[in-house]
């Protein structure tokens, strides 16, 4: 598997979790797909699935992001995107993923640049992000996705709350 990572172009990453009634148990499932030039085709693969402690943190989700990353040695730059549902903590864990990489990129920046320093003249960057992030913009090397179904099941949700469009969603869910 690790071959035809390498292979690839890009890489797109969805993660889900799951959790039990009562929130006893949780799992984090990360998966990746990719072209396999070799086989000439599309390939879905389930990398990890993590047990995961409640609360379901941005932080905890980034990290088990980032070690299955780690773990299949993913090249970040051949992340095309990550796709989630819309949840804050899904939306948290993209952002981290970012900073972790920023604060790689600096690192390594401080450490090659000798007496060379730069300003953040940029607005504050958390808001922007976490904004952009909802949208699927861009961000570093980490571009989210909202899962198509997850937001056509919001609008759904919202709908059925909305009185003139009741009986057309009960008709139609019928």
């Amino acid at each position: 598997m690790k071959e035809m990572l390498a292979a690839t172009r890009k890489v797109t990453i969805g993660t889900d979790i799951w959790a039990k009634k009562g929130l006893t148990m949780s799992f984090v499932g990360i998966s990746a797909a990719f072209y396999d030039p070799k086989r000439g085709s599309a390939v879905h693969v389930m990398h990890n699935l993590h047990k995961i402690p409640h609360p379901h943190t941005g932080e905890s989700i980034a990290q088990k992001l980032q070690m299955s990353i780690s773990e299949w040695e993913i090249n970040p730059n051949k992340i095309l995107m990550i796709i989630t549902d819309n949840g804050s903590n899904m939306l948290k864990a993209i952002t981290v993923l970012r900073e972790w990489d920023d604060n790689q990129t600096d690192d390594h920046d401080e450490n090659n640049a000798g007496d060379i320093s730069t300003t953040d003249d940029s607005p504050d960057r958390d808001d922007e992000s976490a904004h952009n992030n909802a949208m699927g913009v861009v961000m570093e090397n980490y571009h989210h996705l909202p899962c198509l179904a997850h937001s056509l099941q919001l609008v759904t949700h919202h709908l059925n709350k909305s009185a003139p469009y009741n009986n057309i969603m009960t008709k139609a869910q019928a």
